[in-house]
């Protein structure tokens, strides 16, 4: 396993600090329950605390695009094909003896006035601040370079992928104010999220910009 932490100097602050491991559903990595063993039990050794978010309400953003459904439609897939990711990694906590870990659904903390408030306001940082947009428009590019796929360059798969930057910025920014300081994920983060937290986009949100990244590279290539 390689991991790769944002920023390196914050790495002694992980073990007194409670994280959450970030589930997206078109993740491979996190599907395989295997290597989700290996990702949960890397962050009970180096974190204080720690839960899981699936991330189903962003994952419709994919659906809609992909299969040319309502935004309603795919929403409503989204959280089915969530569910059935909770009971799997419940069923693995289970076996680990974390039933204490709590699995938070995106679906339903998105339902929230504040995180609605802060999308409003990142997406009006996305309008006036060339230097967010350029690195949102980096991960619109990066995205679509994974995915390889000719139907998905269009202006409707960026504009999916801008919103679903943009409304993970704003949860993982609620969940800091929470008190969820370490954001684990089985991949690559977002440009965005890397240069926040450097400090070079502070201003556009100082409780995300305390927040600790970790990447967890795991198989072939990691």
């Amino acid at each position: 396993m390689l991991v790769t932490i944002f920023p390196a100097e914050k790495e002694n602050l992980l073990r007194t600090s409670r994280g959450y491991i970030s589930i997206s559903l078109s993740n491979n990595t996190s599907a395989s329950t295997a290597r989700l063993r290996e990702i949960i039990e890397w962050t009970r050794n180096h974190v204080s605390s720690f839960d899981i978010v699936i991330g189903d309400y962003f994952h419709r953003h994919n659906i809609e695009d992909q299969q040319d459904v309502t935004e309603q439609r795919a929403l409503d897939i989204a959280v089915e094909e969530g569910k059935l990711r909770i009971r799997r990694i419940r069923k693995l906590l289970d076996s680990l003896d974390l039933s204490h870990v709590k699995i938070l659904s995106a679906a339903e903390l998105c339902r929230e006035s504040p995180f609605r408030e802060r999308v409003d306001a990142f997406e009006k940082l996305w309008e006036t601040d060339l230097i967010f947009q350029r690195f949102i428009e980096e991960g619109v590019n990066a995205f679509l370079e994974r995915k390889s796929v000719t139907h998905l360059h269009t202006a409707s798969a960026r504009r999916h992928s801008k919103f679903y930057q943009i409304e993970e910025l704003a949860l993982f920014e609620l969940l800091v104010i929470e008190g969820y300081g370490v954001n684990i994920y089985p991949g690559a983060h977002l440009p965005v999220m890397k240069e926040i937290t450097s400090g070079c986009l502070r201003e556009g949100s100082p409780s995300l910009a305390e927040m600790i990244l970790v990447e967890l590279r795991i198989g072939k290539g990691l």
